[in-house]
């Protein structure tokens, strides 16, 4: 009796067979790759919440004062519970992306009290956001310069990435100061800002204010600014230091004529900046969109000034002798451990994100 071979449809059904064990081998490999990285994830989440209950039981006084005062102290970060001894190191996800983390306690000033929520699932929320300080200067789109406090950190060109919005407001980032802190220039659209004439500079910041509470809120009190201190504008910038008769201490102002040449490349030549009023050259007849205030000196102002080729400039103007029209955008520091969704990339369709609700 000879041996008879595999019919065409019993090695079709063989190659099936193979073909389904192979599929339910890959699934379970991926399955339980995906496990172990949750296991990962949830342990990382177990710890970091285990040392921000330790750190808030043992620095209960520090941070009920901190907290009472509105003191910038008010906040358990990464960076301190390193420095403490609660963690051995930087918390990292189950892709080896690092987990930058800041929450912070709720003071009751009815009974005196402070409480904090460490469960699992706030601090897995609150992981999955980055600081925005820590994303800057994790960008290959910065520069370093120095001032008063620091290395600073900086944008500068036409398309920088640098947006953020706060709530439904856009905002650029000018910089890093070197306190830690994030300068924020609130971004016009052609048809929006606050115009003013020479009188109203002070009116229109104010107008800012009460119109932008919220946003006012996350604002620093006492932030640091350097008003304008020269009647020029200068052709290149080697530091940011204030001399101590022009530094301004208020929660909402606007950028120094050396961070609007800064955001120019450095230079004043006829470049593009972020801090360009105008979407098109078409729009720059209109004198909101031609004319952005930058900064005052003594009776003058400094203003950018946009062309019809869609080129600008920074130009300087003694009120004393011509009116001026122009848009005011005003500027607020923010702390630097203020959190933000890990998603967004700083462009203007997928800005960083901070939730004000």
């Amino acid at each position: 009796m000879k041996n008879k071979g595999f019919t065409l449809i019993e090695l079709l059904a063989v190659i099936v067979l193979l073909g389904i064990v192979s599929v339910i081998a890959v699934v379970s490999v991926i399955g339980a790759l995906d496990n172990s990285k949750k296991k990962i994830d949830e342990t990382t989440i177990s710890n970091v919440a285990r040392a921000t209950e330790l750190y808030f039981q043992s620095n209960y006084d520090d941070l009920r004062d901190a907290c009472k005062s509105g003191s910038a102290d008010c906040e358990i970060t990464t960076d301190k519970l390193i420095s403490g001894g609660f963690l051995s190191e930087k918390p990292v996800d189950s892709e080896g992306t690092e987990y930058y983390f800041a929450i912070k306690p709720v003071y009751n000033s009815t009974d005196g009290t402070l409480s904090i929520d460490t469960s699992a699932e706030n601090i897995e929320s609150i992981m999955q956001q980055n600081t925005l300080a820590s994303l800057i200067m994790a960008s290959s789109e910065v520069k370093t310069i120095q001032d008063d406090d620091g290395t600073s950190y900086y944008y500068s060109g036409e398309n920088a990435k640098n947006f953020v919005k706060i709530g439904n407001k856009t905002f650029r980032i000018i910089r890093v100061n070197g306190d830690g802190s994030v300068r924020l220039l609130y971004n016009i659209a052609d048809n929006e800002g606050y115009t003013i004439t020479s009188s109203k500079l002070d009116e229109e910041i104010s107008r800012f204010k009460s119109e932008n509470p919220e946003i006012v809120s996350l604002a620093i009190n006492n932030g640091k600014f350097c008003e304008n201190y020269v009647d020029n504008v200068p052709t290149s910038i080697s530091s940011l230091s204030c001399p101590s008769g022009y530094i301004k201490r208020t929660n909402v102002w606007l950028m120094s004529l050396e961070e609007a040449v800064l955001s120019n490349n450095g230079n004043n030549t006829n470049a593009d900046s972020y801090i360009d009023g105008c979407s098109a050259a078409s729009s720059v007849t209109t004198n909101r969109c031609q004319r952005i205030i930058i900064g005052s000196y003594g009776t003058a102002v400094f203003y950018r000034y946009s062309t019809n080729d869609g080129g600008s400039f920074l130009r300087y103007r003694n009120m004393n002798n011509n009116a001026l029209f122009g848009v005011v955008r005003p500027v607020i520091n923010i702390s630097g451990t203020t959190l933000v969704d890990r998603n967004g990339n700083g462009t203007e369709s997928n800005p960083y994100y901070i939730n004000i609700n």
